[in-house]
């Protein structure tokens, strides 16, 4: 395998996940296809046994794949980053070190069909989540179909990182709000699709391990200022973005921005104060009929939806 033949790169970020990085590096190995792919894995200084396990299967498949690491912990972010100026494929597939594929077949399912639609610049697929150790299904799209906008922006419909699969020249120079966001698969996703179009395939594909010990999620909702933080980093991003499309979608995006002002303002602040804050009323009033249901709701029976989100959080 040189680089020059190499078709597909497979970026895995990894960090403390002895538990289950066999299974995810198991995973890629299994892959069966008619191309050449590399697998790139960014250990950023487990604290566990996570190098070691990766170091083992560096040495026994030296020519597959390749561990990109460094003398200190960097960060997600970075060691994301470091992986796409290491990778030499015309597309990426991503895949963290705590989840995994579970169809041989699922890179080259994703690679056929972009190469076949010049306009695609993502592809995704269903898959299953476990957690609390319990495995489920995912609740997305009921058929193969393209990925609509609205879905993406919103953040509509759940296209974990696992199965994604994407053009990697499209990434290649990405515009500062990218490197400027906490998390990177969001504003991913949104400059992809504003660059072709998005394909799901209904066809279970991986596994998405949430509330997994020390994963971005745990850490962003372990305290109110780091959600705080959150929504004011994806608020500065909607904006950007607005820029960065030429304002083909402003409508839209301005929508999402409202949403994520009366989100920081419903932290911020009780609900009863809420209620006789002209500022925010004036938000609500801007928004459309069933997202001002939704936040009506929040308002008026905040116990109950405060009980509704600690039940999501525990059990999905």
């Amino acid at each position: 395998m040189t680089k020059n033949n190499i078709e597909v790169s497979i970026y895995c970020v990894t960090y403390n996940h002895e538990k289950y990085i066999k299974k995810t590096i198991e995973s890629f190995l299994d892959q069966k296809t008619n191309f050449d792919f590399e697998i790139l894995i960014g250990e950023d200084c487990s604290l566990d046994d996570t190098g070691k396990i990766v170091d083992e299967y560096v040495n026994k498949y030296p020519n597959k794949i390749k561990k990109i690491s460094s003398d200190k912990n960097v960060g997600g972010k970075k060691n994301f980053l470091r992986l796409h100026d290491h990778a030499n494929g015309k597309y990426v597939a991503l895949c963290e070190g705590d989840d995994y594929w579970i169809d041989p077949y699922k890179l080259q399912k994703q690679y056929d069909y972009m190469e076949n639609n010049i306009d695609c610049s993502f592809c995704s697929h269903s898959g299953y989540i476990i957690s609390n150790n319990i495995r489920k299904n995912m609740k997305l799209y009921k058929k193969n179909r393209k990925v609509a906008f609205e879905d993406v922006v919103y953040n509509k419909v759940l296209l974990p990182t696992a199965s994604l699969f994407y053009r990697k020249s499209y990434m290649d120079n990405p515009p500062d709000f990218y490197f400027n966001s906490d998390v990177l698969d969001y504003p991913m996703k949104l400059i992809l699709i504003s660059k072709g179009y998005g394909y799901y395939l209904n066809e279970k594909m991986s596994v998405y391990r949430r509330h997994v010990k020390g994963s971005w999620t745990m850490r962003v909702n372990s305290s109110k200022e780091n959600i705080l933080n959150h929504y004011n980093k994806l608020i500065n991003t909607l904006k950007a973005y607005n820029e960065y499309t030429n304002f083909k979608y402003e409508d839209i995006i301005n929508e999402v921005i409202l949403m994520r002002k009366i989100d920081v303002m419903s932290l911020e602040k009780d609900f009863k104060v809420l209620k006789k804050d002209r500022k925010y009323i004036e938000l609500i009033k801007k928004m459309p009929i069933k997202i001002k249901l939704k936040y009506m709701f929040k308002i008026n029976f905040p116990k109950f939806f405060d009980f509704l989100r600690r039940v999501k959080n525990k059990y999905f």
